[in-house]
């Protein structure tokens, strides 16, 4: 699970009605934005997963230093 933090985004029923309109019409630019916007999100969540892990590495090493200094 990752904290997300707030929705930025604009929730508005005129834009849900004009997606579904463009769906209706083959109209597919809806599709490809949130195609990019869901690949923007999850390269950005591949990277805190990254860092996260790389974190988690450093501070396993750090006990077993000091449980083996003991």
């Amino acid at each position: 699970r990752m904290d997300l933090g707030e929705c930025l985004k604009v929730h508005d029923l005129a834009l849900r009605a004009d997606y579904e309109i463009a769906s209706k019409e083959q109209d597919f630019f809806f599709e490809l934005d949130a195609m990019d916007h869901l690949q923007s999100f999850i390269a950005d969540c591949d990277r805190r997963t990254e860092v996260a892990k790389k974190r988690l590495a450093e501070t396993q090493e750090e006990i077993s230093a000091e449980v083996a200094a003991k």
